[in-house]
């Protein structure tokens, strides 16, 4: 039997005078339209006990409701309600009516039908809930532990860690920075490039736009997205990207990549946990590079203070040796004297220069800021005091993929074979060459000097301090150093470092 469109009409009068909260929020027809469709789609179970099923309908109104910006709360006492709406109907109604039992037939059915749609609602609400409890645990984790230090690598090994176990992704280690002076610099956690990997510059663009535009951005494929670094992608054999922005005050200030172990889609909650993890960690990691920074101006300010210091009182001290062995020089001393004076002023004159050359060291060389343009700048100026014309022709993608470290025994290894080359080589000219191949990297410090005696180097190398702490810096980073005349005259010193 059917039930005609009077009665759910009536039904549904009760039901709305039940629901004052309602009538500012969801319209009368609208809610007077589903009820009709619901009861409809629930006849085929009044007929038939056999079939089961919460009917979509029920759906249908949580869709509603949330569309009228109705809460949890509210949407539940509604449903809560609709079997009273059809007690509060048939009351007055024969229970014997075959109309009566029709009705009662739908309320049982909406009965369990409310049962099973809220046993339901309540399980995916507090899946929510323990979903929103994690994230806010992760979070708080990452705030945390990336405030918690004020060293950067340890900042961005947290945020790393923390998406990598997030996304159950293949690896996190790769963070762009902008740079004023270039278009930006990688920090990189593990160090790729012992498996003879080169570190694109400029970067590319797949990780400057996440950087650039502030937003998040992915790729299914890694191979075929134009913005991705093919060298790279066939390297490690990338598949699914997604490089994120980290947010600091509104600021972007680094921006990190994520790497899936297989083919992904990326979903809107994984992007917003992961920019969630980037965010709680952005403060820390701007207050890291602040802290970098005031520890490289603080060490840049105490090494011009000892340069000035240096200047000050040895310097000086030095520069009236001078005066006054030049001022003996003019009064005629006798032979064993002036022998003795000329000496003493060789002597000074040396130390006078090897003091204005480490006083030009210490205000160009940062020991935390190792800056190749600020390191090829002070060679320069050292050989112009030294009248010696150097020539830097070594390209940046030697140097850039180097931990600090290294570079600093690097640099040393190049500063020591120059001074040598213009101290003790009577050289006119001094070339610095290298370049990156597939298991390492090589650099050349050649002169036009007098060269040096082959068969004496052993000897040469157990006396001579400069070249033993050469190959003791080069021991340290596993490089070799080898020492040998060039076929134009000269000397060349050459390190090579494999990349294990």
């Amino acid at each position: 039997m059917k039930i005609e469109n009077v009665h759910i009409e009536k039904v549904f009068e009760h039901w709305w005078n039940l629901l004052p909260e309602l009538h500012s929020s969801m319209g009368k027809e609208v809610l007077s339209g589903w009820l009709n469709s619901y009861i409809k789609g629930i006849r085929p179970r009044v007929m038939d006990d056999t079939l089961d099923g919460t009917d979509e309908n029920l759906e249908e109104l949580l869709r509603l409701s949330h569309f009228s910006g109705i809460n949890h709360q509210l949407y539940f006492k509604s449903l809560f309600l609709l079997p009273q709406a059809f007690q509060d109907y048939t009351k007055s109604m024969d229970p014997s009516s075959s109309i009566y039992n029709e009705l009662d037939d739908s309320r049982k059915i909406v009965m369990d039908d409310l049962a099973g749609h809220i046993g339901e609602s309540f399980a995916i609400t507090r899946d929510l809930l323990q979903k929103e409890l994690n994230t806010t645990a992760t979070l708080l984790r990452v705030t945390k532990a990336a405030n918690s230090s004020l060293e950067l690598v340890t900042v961005l090994r947290t945020i790393s860690d923390e998406v990598v176990l997030a996304l159950h992704a293949r690896a996190c280690n790769s963070f762009l920075f902008p740079d004023p002076e270039k278009v930006g610099y990688y920090i990189i956690l593990d160090d790729v490039t012992k498996e003879g990997y080169v570190i694109p510059d400029p970067p590319e663009l797949f990780g400057l736009d996440a950087l650039q535009r502030g937003e998040p951005v992915m790729c299914y494929d890694a191979a075929l997205d134009p913005r991705t670094d093919k060298r790279t992608v066939a390297f490690f054999n990338l598949k699914s990207l997604l490089a994120f922005p980290l947010i600091s005050k509104g600021r972007v200030v680094a921006a990190g990549l994520v790497v899936m172990n297989d083919y992904h889609h990326f979903t809107q909650s994984e992007i917003d946990l992961v920019m969630g993890i980037a965010n709680s960690g952005a403060l820390a990691v701007e207050n890291a590079g602040l802290h970098d920074t005031q520890l490289q101006l603080a060490i840049a300010q105490e090494r011009d203070l000892l340069g000035q210091e240096l200047h000050d009182r040895i310097a000086q001290t030095l520069a009236v040796v001078k005066l006054n062995l030049n001022y003996l020089l003019l009064h005629q001393p006798n032979d064993e004297m002036l022998s003795k004076i000329q000496e003493t002023k060789a002597l000074a004159d040396e130390a006078y220069q090897d003091l204005r050359d480490a006083i030009l060291g210490l205000r160009f060389l940062k020991a935390t800021d190792y800056k190749i343009s600020d390191f090829e700048e002070y060679l320069s100026t050292y050989g112009a005091h030294r009248n010696v014309e150097i020539r830097f022709e070594i390209p940046e993608k030697v140097f850039q993929s180097l931990s600090i470290e290294i570079l600093l025994q690097v640099g040393k290894i190049i500063e020591e074979a120059v001074v040598n080359s213009c101290k003790h080589a009577s050289a006119q000219h001094v070339w610095l060459k290298g370049d990156t191949g597939e298991h390492g990297f090589w650099i050349t410090i050649e002169d036009d000097g007098i060269g040096i005696d082959e068969t004496k180097l052993k000897t040469i190398q157990d006396e001579h301090f400069g070249i033993k702490i050469m190959q003791e810096r080069a021991s340290k980073v596993d490089g070799v150093l080898t020492i040998s005349n060039r076929p134009d005259g000269g000397t060349c010193v050459k390190l090579e470092i494999e990349r294990g």
